[in-house]
């Protein structure tokens, strides 16, 4: 892979574009993220330098420009195997959960938005259809963890990319403070735990306040410490000053400058003939137009013509 570039919208509020940056922390992989403020006028336009969707999150790879968060969950998954579970079936259910949440969820998604740093008190009652969709998640939840028999934290065990398309709802659970069973909470208390999520959360924040912040940097390699000592440094020979440099002199003063005489005084002007108004003009400048050009004046008429309208009334025209 060559210098990964992700292009993401604003944190606290763009759940897509946390889906893929978590899969790229998660996986340890170097690479610059381009931050773009959502709802503003200049936003479409800034997107669509990079995206040929105008949608975030992108990811550029060199040459290669791969949008949507599914298909860059895809892309990352065949260069780096681990990202789906080994077993088929299990491979099988986890790509259907993920599908499930890239399409579905509508409800969910409208009336809860995602608000990563704000926190609410428990909700009096959700909406019907609100209700149904945490319903589903939570049955969604218990279905893949029973494939895992208890081992590890994640839906399968092992965090994958059904666990990254999620932790935006895990995000909307704590924000709205959703009530939960205790298994269900205990895997939304393992993703919000993840240092990658608390690192967003952190940088969320930052980016409301407007403080500038940059993410913590990837390790990609270890430097092997050195097997000998470098050599003791030599201090360096100064060399012979030169002589110093004589002052120049002072440069002679200037001499005093002359005012310059003051100008005679003008001779008043002479004023000539007072000009020829323009308006109204001399009686010898009004002529008569040509008869061809003057018109005979229109007798007034002596009634007032009236038209009616569709309402019956009477209308003066």
């Amino acid at each position: 892979m060559d210098q990964l570039t992700l292009v993401i919208g604003t944190r606290n509020s763009s759940s897509w574009s946390l889906r893929a940056w978590l899969l790229l922390r998660q996986l340890g992989l170097a690479h610059q993220v381009i931050s773009i403020p959502l709802r503003h006028p200049d936003t479409a336009l800034r997107i669509q330098r990079y995206s040929p969707s105008g949608k975030v999150p992108v990811l550029l790879d060199g040459e290669r420009t791969v949008w949507d968060s599914l298909a860059i969950a895809e892309y990352l998954a065949e260069r780096h195997p681990g990202l789906w579970p080994a077993d088929p079936a299990q491979r099988a259910l986890a790509r259907s959960v993920a599908c499930e949440m890239h399409s579905g969820f509508s409800a969910l998604r409208t009336f809860l938005p995602m608000d990563f740093t704000a926190r609410f008190g428990p909700p009096g009652r959700l909406l019907a259809t609100v209700d149904a969709d945490v319903r589903r998640l939570i049955a969604i939840w218990a279905a893949c963890r029973r494939g895992t028999d208890g081992a590890g934290q994640f839906l399968f065990g092992d965090f994958s990319i059904a666990d990254a398309m999620l932790a935006p709802v895990c995000s909307r659970f704590t924000t709205y403070a959703v009530p939960l069973d205790p298994a269900s909470q205990a895997y939304v208390d393992a993703i919000m735990r993840l240092p990658a999520m608390v690192e967003w959360g952190r940088l969320a924040a930052a980016e409301l306040a407007g403080v500038p912040m940059v993410e913590e940097p990837m390790v990609t390699a270890v430097a092997e410490e050195p097997t000998t000592p470098p050599p003791k440094a030599v201090a360096p020979v100064l060399a012979t000053p030169p002589p110093p440099t004589p002052e120049p002199a002072p440069p002679p003063p200037l001499p005093e400058r002359i005012a310059p005489p003051e100008p005679e005084a003008a001779p008043a002007p002479v004023m000539a003939t007072p000009p020829i108004p323009l308006w109204p003009p001399p009686a010898a400048m009004q002529t008569e137009p040509p008869a061809e050009l003057r018109r005979a004046p229109r007798p007034i008429p002596s009634t007032v013509m009236v038209k009616p309208i569709g309402d019956g009334t009477r209308r003066r025209r």
